[in-house]
């Protein structure tokens, strides 16, 4: 049996990794989704079109490269560094920038959604002078593709730190109020929890004391067919019908 139990296992693990075994044809399709998710970001950042045609190019030249390497492995292995480092160079700064954008817009949004009085004056103030910035670095980002791409990288740390700037307040904010509502919450949870608890052991005190000392302790016997206990006296079985 314990023969059986192994050899199952074994077959299990071998049909495991066979399945979750990179292939050249999965990692084609990495490849293609990768790139599409690359060039998409056009969309966004028309100023840095030069830097993502240049990257789309340099990943395209690494998997020619890397589809002509004799051998399956070393040839599956070559293609799963192209895909991990797809987004890294000279194209991280837009993942960062737009992560940043991205932050900025939630928070903004999260703050103007919430009830007048559980934000301050000055937090609206703040909310509106880093909408102003987003939209500012949005119109930038998305204007005349930039002429030297060289540049990019400077112009584009420039954005995140005018942002993050900008946005300085309204995150603290936004994380302060989100505090304190998860807080709320678990008081209110706990004065619950606290409530039931009490709640249940009031009723099972009264329920012994009322047995205890207005019900006479009654004597039990049981059914000699399906041995259901009833108090004593009881003419029928309330489980089978048998006569007691």
């Amino acid at each position: 049996m314990k023969k059986i139990i192994n050899t199952t296992l074994s077959l299990f693990t071998a049909l495991l990794f066979i399945g979750c075994a990179a292939t050249v044809e999965g990692e084609q399709k990495s490849f293609d989704k990768v790139k599409a998710e690359i060039q998409g970001l056009s969309g966004i950042f028309n100023r840095y079109t030069p830097i993502i045609e240049a990257q789309i190019t340099n990943l395209d030249s690494k998997w020619a490269n890397a589809m002509n390497i004799d051998g399956e492995e070393a040839k599956i292995e070559a293609l799963e560094g192209v895909n991990d480092n797809a987004k890294l160079g000279s194209i991280k700064p837009l993942y960062d920038l737009r992560r940043c954008l991205n932050k900025v817009e939630a928070d903004i949004q999260y703050i103007r959604k919430r009830k007048s009085n559980e934000v301050e004056i000055a937090t609206l103030k703040d909310t509106d002078l880093a909408s102003d910035k987003l939209q500012e670095v949005e119109n930038l980002v998305a204007g005349t593709p930039i002429e030297n791409i060289e540049d990019a990288p400077m112009e584009i740390n420039g954005f995140i730190m005018q942002l993050n700037t900008a946005n300085k307040y309204v995150s603290i904010a936004a994380k302060q109020i989100k505090e304190k509502i998860a807080a709320e919450k678990r008081a209110k949870a706990k004065v619950k929890a606290d409530a039931r608890k009490k709640e249940n052991s009031s009723y099972s005190t009264n329920k012994g004391s009322s047995k205890s000392s207005s019900e006479p302790v009654q004597k039990m016997v049981k059914c000699k067919y399906c041995k259901s206990s009833y108090p004593e006296g009881s003419s029928k079985c309330k489980s089978c019908g048998a006569k007691m």
